[in-house]
């Protein structure tokens, strides 16, 4: 069983230029086929975001192997998705948020419950009123979001050249976090 490892804020830079082979190979499928180019501005992205408010990194290691990351950061009150092509809910929109920017399990290491485990992690113990992330419709991961809970509100296009995708949120007072739960992914 991966071993999570939540990265102690000092460590996190370190992780972001290891993360890009982990990042590029779970996302060169369907439906996203990323490029070198997308890894690249994931490590951009990454490292700007950084120094948003309670960024957490939470890495699932498999030995030395870097099997699954996921990590978010707080969102300022009122504050929404850029790109947003509808307006968050007024409830969501009025509370604390925890935007959970990535979770990703590189392919060798799917179908054993480490995408969960990684949410789980992410969001314990924060105390914002709902978590919120994205999700691209036909993607494995949109299916997966709605089974653990998360409801469809809204849709994203974050950057003109990507797709628009789903915006998700779950009311994380309602949410119980347990990481003993085993979900697919």
């Amino acid at each position: 069983m991966a071993e999570l490892i939540r990265v102690p804020e000092a460590e996190i830079p370190e992780w972001v230029e290891r993360l890009r082979p982990v990042y590029l190979r779970a996302y060169d499928e369907e439906p996203y086929h990323y490029t070198e180019e997308d890894a690249d501005e994931f490590v951009e992205r990454m490292g700007a975001q950084l120094a948003h408010p309670h960024f957490r990194l939470v890495l699932a290691m498999e030995g030395d192997d870097v099997a699954g990351f996921s990590y978010g950061y707080r969102f300022p009150t009122e504050a929404w998705w850029r790109g947003a092509r509808t307006p968050a809910p007024e409830a969501v929109a009025a509370g604390t948020k925890y935007a959970v920017i990535e979770i990703v399990v590189d392919r060798p290491f799917r179908g054993r419950g480490i995408a969960k485990r990684l949410m789980d992690e992410l969001l314990a113990g924060q105390v914002e009123e709902w978590g919120v992330l994205l999700a691209k419709p036909g993607a494995l991961a949109h299916g997966m979001y709605q089974r653990w809970g998360w409801k469809i509100v809204g849709e994203v296009q974050s950057y003109p050249h990507w797709p628009v995708d789903d915006a998700f949120a779950i009311d994380l007072s309602d949410h119980i976090i347990d990481s003993r739960h085993q979900e697919e992914a």
